[in-house]
């Protein structure tokens, strides 16, 4: 039921998509974000390419965490082909998340599946891949560019769960209607139904994913293998702090779901215990607050 990348092998590259008949050779991986934005599906992506597995990436137009897409693709309209360490990159255009405010998110959102199935279908896949790898952050409706390939070329699909839809939702307090809660959980209901092997990313997730689906759910819990073997330095501020102080640190998005408002506000109540240092590391909509 475990699965751990960090031992990462053929073999257990082949449990995790539960295709022991077929040898996987070839692998595309869809998801909202890719390097040069920060995300552990870079690294997992690297892995699988180390492991002779011919890794084809579809993504959008890099603009997390700052909401404006990154200099060098402002002026892309159409499919953008590039490469990343040997694992293939197809991009396509989309509207920035902005400040990340609710509308923006929408309209970043629908760019990424008007464009997807807009642009895919001038691609030809055929003998690109032999599964489908969806790393789902929010919004799990990335995973209806893996199902429209799936059904359009009859492939297997997986998908990792990182963001718990429509939950992720509700807790931003974007939208409070129930009946749109309920559509979007019919949505999730309809993803979980098409994708052939569900991945959680703990027990917990497990739990509530098991809410919208009968199915066996493997877990794999998030981690962190440095592949290209940077040497990462720590300033000197953070390690006096980590050296001196009790420090207690969240490191992740800084966004409504993770309600970073409700960690200023327990900061608050040991502000008086001058050894107790609070980090916070990360970006995101609410970065404001933690300023």
């Amino acid at each position: 039921e475990y699965i751990y990348f960090f031992k990462l092998s053929h073999d257990i590259i082949y449990t995790i998509l539960n295709n022991n008949i077929m040898k996987i050779t070839k692998l595309v991986i869809i998801t909202h974000h890719f390097w040069p934005e920060n995300f552990l599906i870079n690294e997992i992506a690297l892995k699988f390419k180390k492991k002779n597995i011919q890794t084809t990436v579809v993504t959008g137009l890099p603009n997390y965490p700052k909401g404006e897409i990154f200099r060098k693709y402002q002026k892309i309209i159409s499919i953008k082909k590039e490469n990343f360490n040997g694992v293939d990159i197809i991009r396509i255009p989309i509207i920035p998340r902005k400040q990340g405010k609710f509308h923006q998110l929408i309209f970043n959102y629908l760019s990424y599946l008007i464009s997807g199935f807009y642009f895919l279908r001038k691609i030809n896949f055929n003998n690109l891949f032999d599964h489908i790898f969806v790393y789902s952050t929010s919004p799990i409706t990335t995973a209806l560019l893996g199902i429209y390939l799936k059904k359009k070329l009859n492939k297997k699909m997986t998908i990792w769960i990182q963001d718990l839809w429509p939950d992720s939702v509700k807790n931003t307090g974007y939208i409070k209607n129930n009946f749109l809660i309920y559509l979007i959980s019919v949505i999730v209901k309809y993803i979980y139904k098409n994708s052939d092997n569900i991945i959680a990313q703990s027990k917990a997730f497990k739990k509530n994913i098991s809410k919208y689906t009968n199915k066996k759910i493997k877990i794999v819990e998030n981690s962190h293998f440095n592949i290209q073997k940077k040497k990462i330095n720590i300033p000197n501020k953070i390690k006096y702090l980590l050296k001196k102080k009790y420090c207690i640190t969240f490191s992740g998005n800084i966004g409504k779901a993770q309600s970073i408002k409700t960690i200023l506000e327990a900061s608050e109540k040991v502000i008086d215990h001058k050894d107790v240092h609070i980090m916070l590391i990360g970006g995101g909509s609410e970065i404001i607050y933690a300023k």
